[in-house]
């Protein structure tokens, strides 16, 4: 009976069922049973540990000597979430600074004894709560000089938002973890003299991370092999971009962004952005592999390419670009032309987003809205390799019903039309649309039009997507 409500409380403790299994095992051994879990081989061991927090996979060092020996020897996975004194965990005030400043020297201690105890590599390593001051120097640098020799793959830094510039700071040891792959750094402020050695970083992420034009140019020149780029910055004023490596560059909320410059990028297939080129300046000299580019607004001043000034000019461009994500006040004159004018830029354009914005002007056509459509030439990928259309945020206007007349009756190869709706929605709306959308004259035969419910996402869950692992990162979800 003892033994049994052992397992169960095992079981219920943070909700490891991992160490259940493991401690199960154990208990069916004493029985004359095999302990299955213990008989695995060390590498299957280790996988099993990397998937629990810090503070459990540690714990199983009791179940028995064998994996006391696996997690030691392990990949560590540190993080600072699951480092609790019993006083803050008893008493469940995790958000309360007074608390945190008190345990501190507790949570620094466990860290310091954590890394110096363990002979594996550290896989990933992330402070959230932990804070540092002037005269905790010493034991960061400690910290990540050991993370250094211990061949770190993945390094989190988050600092406070009411933290001074002076407390933002980032041990100098950091940038000397040339084993390190993946970097994750939030508000903090990024030295524009660091000695950089981060050879290996594939991914870059600098959220709420105040970083100069002079930083950026440095971290660019020295992560050789840097492939992905996130930065949201509302301090920065120009993106100059030169790297042989990087595949993906996302901009976030980079208001006060005057310029984004692609000098050199070979190897970029996707810039994205919320919101991206609101009024700056983008241009674009060498990007040959572009394939996905957005989200753009119509209010942008001025893109160029090469040698050439124009207002709208993306000639280097136009054969890669497959995926283009706008977003589009369709009752207004000059917004509607400069959205038929980039599509002429992009000439094998195969799928294309588009998000409506009901400005004040936007609730009724104006200035020849109505009737442009009909009146505007022929428009090459439309033609001949335009395949999928999404339209968000729907509500039937004239303009939007327009460009959908448009899509449907000029499509060739059209497959997939889905329009999602933000308000108005139901079976008698949804028939009007269809009747005057004269979807029996579609170009296409293959064409399938489908009306769905607009899912309204916080903000941020509707920015494209930071990785590769996605066919199209502007492709979001729905009810």
């Amino acid at each position: 009976m003892e033994e049994k409500h052992a397992t169960k409380k095992s079981r219920t403790d943070h909700g490891s069922c991992v160490t259940a299994a493991a401690a199960s095992g154990l208990t069916g051994r004493r029985k004359g049973h095999v302990d299955v879990i213990s008989g695995l081989p060390d590498c299957l061991l280790g996988i099993i540990l990397s998937l629990l927090p810090t503070k459990e996979a540690a714990r199983t060092s009791l179940l028995s000597s064998r994996w006391r020996r696996v997690w030691n020897t392990s990949p560590l996975y540190l993080s600072d979430d699951c480092i609790w004194s019993k006083k803050i965990f008893a008493r469940r005030i995790f958000g309360r600074v007074t608390p945190w400043s008190r345990d501190k020297r507790w949570r620094f201690h466990t860290i310091s004894h954590i890394l110096g105890s363990h002979r594996g590599s550290v896989q990933r390593f992330s402070l959230i709560h932990t804070r540092f001051l002037d005269h905790d120097l010493s034991v960061a640098e400690g910290w990540f000089c050991i993370l250094a020799q211990k061949h770190v793959q993945e390094i989190e830094l988050r600092f406070p938002n009411d933290y001074s510039p002076a407390q933002r700071w980032i041990p100098a040891f950091l940038f000397a973890c040339e084993s390190l792959k993946k970097l994750s750094l939030h508000n903090c402020l990024f030295p524009a003299e660091a000695s950089l050695n981060l050879i290996n970083l594939l991914e870059l992420d600098l959220h709420e991370t105040e970083v100069k034009d002079k930083g950026l140019r440095k971290i660019l020149s020295c992560c050789t092999a840097l492939q992905l780029l996130s930065i949201e910055d509302r301090s920065l004023h120009r993106i100059h971009l030169r790297s042989r490596s990087l595949r993906v560059l996302r901009v976030i909320d980079c208001f006060d962004l005057k310029e984004l410059f692609i000098e050199d990028a070979p190897n970029l297939q996707r810039l994205l952005g919320s919101s991206l080129a609101r009024k700056e300046c983008v241009k674009i000299v060498s990007a040959p592999k572009l394939e996905m580019l957005g989200i753009l607004t119509m209010k942008i001043r001025r893109i160029e390419t090469s040698k050439e000034r124009t207002d709208v000019s993306l000639s280097t461009l136009e054969h890669s670009v497959k995926i283009l994500s706008v977003v589009v006040n369709l009752g207004a004159h000059e917004e509607v032309k400069m959205l038929a004018y980039l599509l002429r830029c992009f000439p094998c354009l195969e799928k294309l987003h588009i998000q409506c914005s009901h400005n004040i002007d936007g609730n009724s056509a104006n200035n020849g809205v109505l009737d442009y459509w009909e009146q505007i030439d022929s428009i090459d990928c439309v033609d001949h390799h335009l395949k999928i259309v999404k339209i968000t945020m729907y509500d039937g206007l004239v303009g939007e019903l327009n460009l959908a007349k448009y899509l449907i009756a000029k499509a060739r190869v059209l497959t997939t039309l889905r329009i999602e709706c933000e308000s108005k929605f139901g079976k008698r709306w949804t028939s009007k649309q269809r009747s005057l959308l004269r979807f029996q004259d579609r170009a296409s035969l293959d064409a399938q039009i489908t009306f769905v419910k607009y899912k309204t996402l916080f903000w941020r869950d509707s920015l494209p997507k930071f990785d590769l692992s996605s066919a199209d990162p502007f492709d979001i979800g729905t009810c």
